[in-house]
């Protein structure tokens, strides 16, 4: 099976470092691939010293769209399954081949890790609320109970990788938004639990009163994911 480890980053000098020298042991296993989505400050220096393919916009153009250049990219190259892994130092390294075993044994188009299946239980009062939120939605829409509807780890199969690269998904934040199409288009999903990092550097866009303007983008954008017709996105090779 051609796997990858797909890293969008934007401005992580701080901790770019850290996340490849994390992921070495894994060299022989998974190709990595970092998109730089427009980064100013040190990170393609950085990023430039390691044997990873490395794909840059100019400018920068959003997590959602990073992803999709590198979904789009491995895609073609006819990878089968990709690992979506920040680039922050949140995503548990040794948790990647457990996520990719259970891809492969479940069948299932997308496996989120998940860290509330683990007993995470870290999160301020608005973000709790959002997920909770978040959750419900995803529920009530797809019928689809999702305990981490945010988490950015996440395993691709190649089905799931041409819905990501399709005209449908939301290229601003693709999280509760992104999923609902994704199971209305029918992709199946699972979670498995993992434990993951302290950031090393930066906020999350969750945080604090980011968290308020993040979940009043996220309902207008389910809104409209809702108001959509069930029709499925072709996902099928």
């Amino acid at each position: 099976m051609k796997r990858a480890i797909l890293i969008p980053v934007f401005n992580e000098e701080l901790s770019i470092k850290t996340v490849l020298d994390s992921l070495s042991n894994l060299k022989d296993r998974f190709d990595i691939l970092v998109v730089d989505d427009g980064s100013y400050d040190h990170t393609p220096e950085i990023i430039g010293s390691y044997n990873v393919t490395v794909l840059r916009h100019c400018i920068n153009s959003g997590y959602g769209a990073a992803i999709q250049t590198g979904l789009r990219y491995l895609y073609e190259k006819g990878y089968e399954q990709v690992i979506l892994f920040d680039g922050d130092g949140q995503h548990p390294a040794e948790s990647i081949e457990s996520i990719s075993s259970e891809q492969k044994k479940s069948g299932k188009d997308i496996v989120i890790g998940s860290r509330f299946l683990s007993g995470y239980r870290d999160t301020g009062f608005l973000k709790s609320l959002a997920l909770r939120f978040f959750s419900f939605i995803i529920l009530l829409a797809t019928r689809v109970r999702i305990k981490d509807p945010t988490s950015g780890f996440k395993c691709l199969s190649r089905r799931a990788m041409k819905y990501y690269i399709s005209d449908v998904i939301p290229l601003s934040f693709p999280d509760a938004d992104a999923m609902i199409l994704a199971l209305k288009s029918g992709l199946s999903t699972s979670e498995i639990p993992v434990r993951m990092k302290d950031r090393i550097s930066g906020r999350s866009m969750h945080y604090g009163l980011r968290a308020v303007t993040y979940m009043m983008n996220m309902l207008f954008s389910l809104l409209l994911c809702l108001l959509k017709s069930d029709n499925k996105t072709e996902t099928e090779e």
